[in-house]
C-alpha cells in the first residue's frame, strides 16, 4: 500500500479545517489496496499499515498532505465538502498516482 493513502482521510469531509474528535476512515483505492486511518485534531494520523505522522488541509483547495518518514504526499477530493458522519464518502486521487473513495467508518470523541 502506497503510504500516502493513510494521510489523505481529513480531505474526505471536511468543510472546515478543525475537528474536535478523531476520525477513523477507510481507504479504499480502485487497485485494491485499502487501509484504514484515524485522524487526531491536533494535525497527527496514525494507520493499520504501521505510518504515523502529520497532516495538513487546505481547504480552498480540497487537498490534504501528510508527512511521515516515507516524505510527503498530498491529495485532492472531488465534489463539495460536507460536514463528517460516519458513512460519509468522496472520491479522492493523490500525488502517488492511487484513486478511490474514501469513507468514515467513526467519529470518536
Amino acid at each position: 500500500m502506497r503510504k500516502f493513502l493513510t494521510l489523505a482521510a481529513v480531505g474526505t469531509l471536511l468543510a472546515a479545517p478543525v475537528f474536535a474528535q478523531t476520525m477513523v476512515i477507510e481507504f479504499a483505492a480502485e487497485s485494491g489496496e485499502g487501509v484504514t486511518v484515524s485522524l487526531a485534531d491536533d494535525g497527527t494520523y496514525t494507520a493499520t499499515d504501521g505510518t504515523a505522522g502529520t497532516y495538513t488541509w487546505d481547504e480552498a483547495t480540497q487537498t490534504l498532505c501528510g508527512k511521515s518518514d516515507a516524505g510527503e504526499v498530498c491529495a485532492t477530493f472531488e465534489g463539495e465538502a460536507t460536514e463528517p458522519a460516519v458513512g460519509v464518502s468522496r472520491a479522492f486521487s493523490d500525488t502517488a498516482g492511487l484513486t478511490g473513495t474514501a469513507t468514515i467508518i467513526a467519529i470518536e470523541e
